[in-house]
């Protein structure tokens, strides 16, 4: 609904386990003072003072403490009622759901608690982090690039008081998905302050509660909240005014995408594309180079002319008399852009996806001792985490940035060819045998060089017919590394997406990978019906968890994979053109779809990749047209779970998706995109791929 809504998170406590006599054993990261209380304030403010707000609480407390006590009186009042009293990643994640599904058109967003920087990145312990050794985080560029994605609050404003404790390796941490394209004005606070002073004290002032003192006077429009200019003007001389200053104070204006703790103008999308246009980089090249560049004062377009003009060392040599730090830091990020930029496009022509990239990079960060995999969202991101901060010799005398890279390009000519993608792994095997700098440690690297293994799949057997208000689960398996082993655990009877949540949530425990989550369904339960895939939290209104919003899921038609059965259902036809859609999609080009409705294909014309319905097929008046296309043997299919409205923008959006997308790797595109893109409604996936029957011989009997 519209108007304001405020997420307060405080993590005051952390993981932690019961002595032999049932007692909490205390986490070092707990707070020696609660942090809570001031957050709190903020809450009790805004329940007496403005009303009409909406509210989502992450409140870590003690329990039997006189904060708990507070946060009991106020649990009717908030969206996320069940789980108000936790700040773990899981309850985290659905709070963001609950602001999604509550769609303000005001975000306010109070945090306190314990954060970490890494290079360029600012990390948020949530609550499951279990010592100093274990933390466990929220990447907040992540958070901030969620929140601006979809249908996004126009407005945020948001207070992050956590500590800013300089680490040598990135955490273990969770990064969100986001498509980050949303028109939304993003004012966001970091002050690394709460964690030295709140352990010796809650009553030292703090950038929350001076927030809090900005906030009480201003006038507040019930739809848009705060003025944010005023907010501003306000509390700028209040931080400067505090005896003991934050140790880093920082602050956005506007894009979400800038921090800054000087009156520096963040670079627009305008100015990207131009200095792009200008200078031939990749965005994010050029991002790492502006953020190292501009706090000398220069502007972006000086620094893309340096670029272009070849004169960015004698700027960065006369740079080091003013500012010796800034320079050198610059020539680092200069360095490593050098080093990954010719390597772009040949790693590009391999024609790997994300999926894949993020496979390989799981190897490459188990070899680094944080073993943190890298947030990225193309393969430029992915090239300069390999290279950064790789500096000096390993042991055995190779460059570590050489030796990083390479690893990169062997483990993607491997994979390429796997794929059958054997030109463009040729051209680049030759390209770096050919490089004097590489060519020679080539050999040293391949042999030792393994595959990343491949994500593991829960398959999930469905019971129900026609009159079934409720499927159940009937069976289950996990498949990795090729080996298929059957499920033992059974959770409660109950609701299917809560069953499916419990199940997926012990199994995934322990997996590096995101589970691929594959549900085998009779016909009368295929169409995958809305509230089969996920579950509804507590509180008022009722929020909604979508499971595919979270987990890779696609759907498979079971009566098809018994041998009694198929041939009764023309597995003929789907195993035939299963080939010839796999045989196009090895060939390469862009994916491309047809309706059922569409005009007939000829003869000679070769299948359409994808067969999209443009209605809900578990409306009574469309289910002969279904099952129709589902006796034509398509083994990849998508449709709505609600109408779609009108069918041509619907049409034209799920072609241009699909066009961007590998055939491979739909269910992890699908699941990004329910996540993210409001442009397309809730889709359904069908992925029915003969070559893989978890049925084939068990000598397993239907009990559908």
């Amino acid at each position: 609904m519209p108007g304001v809504l405020a997420w307060i998170v405080a993590v005051e406590r952390h993981y932690s386990r019961l002595d032999r006599e049932g007692r909490r054993i205390p986490n070092p990261l707990d707070f020696e003072a609660p942090i809570s209380r001031r957050a709190l304030d903020w809450v009790e403010w805004l329940v007496a003072e403005r009303p009409g707000t909406q509210l989502v609480l992450n409140l870590a407390l003690d329990e039997g403490s006189a904060e708990r006590e507070r946060l009991e009186k106020l649990r009717g009042r908030v969206l996320n009622a069940a789980s108000a009293h936790l700040a773990d990643a899981s309850a985290l994640d659905d709070a963001v759901d609950c602001i999604e599904a509550a769609a303000p058109d005001t975000l306010l967003i109070v945090w306190r608690g314990h954060g970490v920087i890494h290079g360029r990145e600012r990390y948020l312990l949530h609550a499951g982090s279990r010592g100093y050794e274990g933390p466990r985080t929220w990447d907040l560029d992540s958070l901030l690039k969620r929140l601006r994605s979809g249908q996004a609050p126009t407005l945020q404003i948001g207070f992050i008081d956590a500590c800013a404790d300089v680490v040598a390796q990135a955490p273990q941490t969770e990064t969100l998905a986001g498509t980050g394209d949303a028109t939304c004005d993003q004012f966001y606070y970091f002050a690394a302050s709460v964690a030295a002073q709140a352990s010796m004290s809650d009553e030292l002032p703090t950038l929350t509660s001076v927030a809090l003192e900005a906030m009480m006077p201003l006038a507040w429009d019930p739809a848009r909240g705060p003025s944010r200019d005023e907010l501003h003007a306000r509390l700028m001389p209040l931080m400067k005014a505090l005896d003991s200053r934050p140790v880093a104070w920082h602050w956005t204006q506007g894009s979400g995408e800038s921090w800054s703790g000087a009156a520096v103008d963040a670079l627009s999308v305008a100015d990207l594309r131009r200095c792009l246009r200008r200078t031939g980089l990749p965005g994010a090249f050029f991002e790492r180079l502006w953020h190292d560049f501009r706090p000398i004062g220069l502007t972006s377009t000086k620094l893309a002319t340096a670029i272009l003009n070849g004169t960015l060392p004698t700027l960065v040599d006369d740079w080091r008399a003013r500012a010796p730090d800034h320079a050198d830091l610059f020539q680092e990020s200069w360095n490593d852009v050098s080093r990954v930029m010719p390597w772009v496009a040949p790693l590009y022509r391999l024609g790997l996806g994300l999926t894949h990239w993020a496979g390989i990079a799981q190897v490459l960060a188990a070899e680094r001792a944080s073993g943190a995999t890298p947030r990225f969202t193309d393969l430029a991101e992915l090239l300069l985490w390999v290279v950064e901060g790789m500096y000096g010799p390993g042991a055995d005398g190779m460059p570590r940035a050489e030796r990083a890279l390479l690893t990169l390009m062997v483990l993607a000519l491997k994979e390429a060819r796997r794929l059958g993608g054997g030109t463009g792994a040729d051209a680049l095997e030759g390209a770096l045998r050919a490089d004097a700098a590489l060519g020679p440690r080539l050999a040293a690297i391949g042999p030792q060089a393994a595959l990343p293994p491949r994500p593991p799949v829960l398959i999930v057997m469905l019971r129900g017919g026609e009159s079934t208000r409720e499927p159940s689960i009937e069976r289950w398996w996990v498949q990795s590394n090729g080996v298929l082993e059957p499920g033992t655990y059974m959770p409660a009877p109950g609701r299917l997406g809560q069953s499916l949540a419990r199940l997926i949530e012990s199994v995934q425990k322990g997996q590096v990978r995101l589970l691929r989550v594959e549900l085998l369904a009779p016909r009368p339960l295929l169409w995958g019906r809305f509230d089969w895939r996920g579950y509804q939290l507590g509180g008022t209104p009722k929020v909604w968890v979508a499971l595919d919003k979270r987990y890779p899921m696609y759907w498979r038609w079971s009566e098809r994979l018994h041998e009694r059965q198929a041939e009764e259902l023309q597995a003929g036809y789907w195993r035939v053109k299963s080939r010839e859609v796999l045989d196009r999609a090895r060939s390469g080009g862009t994916l491309e779809c047809r309706f059922d409705d569409d005009a007939p294909l000829t003869v000679a014309a070769p299948p359409a990749h994808v067969l999209a319905l443009a209605y809900p097929p578990q409306v009574p008046a469309n289910r002969g047209r279904f099952v129709q296309a589902l006796l034509e043997g398509h083994p990849y299919m998508l449709w709505p779970s609600t109408a779609p409205g009108e069918g041509e923008p619907f049409r034209a959006a799920l072609r241009d998706w699909l066009a961007r997308q590998r055939l491979d790797e739909l269910p992890e595109a699908l699941c990004l995109a329910l996540k993210g893109d409001r442009l397309l409604p809730p889709l359904v996936l069908l992925l029915d791929d003969p070559g893989s029957n978890p049925l084939e011989g068990t000598g397993y009997k239907s009990m559908n």
